[in-house]
């Protein structure tokens, strides 16, 4: 295994709110890797980059694209996540952050129209079902057959180390720094205290939420949409057959993760009393 780290450059290509942002600041810091995090590919200073660095980026895979990379001494790294859960953590980051439009340079529409929307709400279902959704949700499955090593964010929240030293294998590196640090340094807490004006980017955490706010039929409208996609990404919609709308729309507001305004009361009583919509659930689906 190699010990050099210089020269050391990495892709990291990745739907959003993949856990790219967290396994980017894992890298670097085992790794002292310069991190660019960015929009778009012209935001990189491709002629200037340092021997070890990481970049961060949205953005659909091409030959092309490959081919500059490649010849730059990039290795491909992908996170992925469950697609419910990814599309219920855009939603939430819509809440706080506009320029969620620069993903993809707007590609498909942009998150406007999930402001103040819950993940029960028929808004919601067009967004994922429609092509923003399906081209945020399809980039990391574009970039896996050129994926020199992937993350699935569940493995990294279950075990970060064990996950981080997995990665560094499989590229052939050792870390410049003890790896229970590194972990430490970037746990969810220490991430919102290093970002105190980013806060909402560093959410829950925690896989599987999706089951606890939508409903079977709405999870599986979305599923039979990316059908294709959850079996390139190797997961499967098992829903809680026992969730209601109603408890859905509380699970959602009830610790304020949907409201911007952090108003509870109000939003509960608002979300509580919207009727469901399983008509749009099925007309979706076909």
């Amino acid at each position: 295994m190699a010990t050099d780290i210089h020269g050391v450059r990495h892709f990291l290509a990745c739907s959003p709110r993949t856990g790219n942002t967290w396994v980017r600041q894992l890298l670097a810091d085992s790794l002292y890797l310069t991190s660019y995090p960015v929009h778009r590919a012209t935001d990189v200073p491709w002629d200037d980059l340092p021997p070890h660095c990481i970049v961060s980026l949205h953005e659909h895979v091409s030959e092309d694209f490959y081919r500059c990379l490649a010849s730059r001494g990039f290795k491909v790294l992908v996170t992925v996540r469950h697609p419910l859960d990814t599309l219920i953590s855009i939603l939430h980051y819509a809440q706080h952050e506009p320029k969620t439009a620069l993903w993809l340079a707007g590609e498909g529409g942009d998150e406007s129209r999930l402001y103040g929307v819950g993940p029960m709400d028929p808004a919601f279902l067009t967004y994922a079902c429609g092509p923003r959704g399906a081209a945020l949700l399809g980039i990391s499955a574009e970039w896996l057959p050129y994926a020199s090593a992937t993350v699935r964010y569940e493995e990294l929240c279950r075990d970060p180390i064990l996950k981080l030293r997995q990665l560094l294998a499989a590229l052939g590196l050792t870390p410049a720094r003890p790896l229970d640090a590194v972990t430490a340094e970037n746990t969810l807490t220490a991430l919102r205290n290093k970002n105190p004006h980013d806060v909402h980017h560093f959410w829950r955490g925690q896989p599987g939420f999706w089951r606890r706010v939508l409903t079977a039929e709405v999870a599986e409208a979305i599923w039979n949409r990316h059908y294709v996609l959850f079996q390139t990404l190797g997961y499967s919609c098992d829903p809680d057959p026992a969730l209601t709308a109603q408890q859905a729309r509380y699970n959602w507001w009830a610790d304020d993760v949907g409201s911007g305004s952090g108003e509870r009361g109000r939003s509960l009583a608002r979300y509580d009393r919207r009727p469901s919509s399983p008509s749009s659930a099925r007309r979706l689906r076909s």
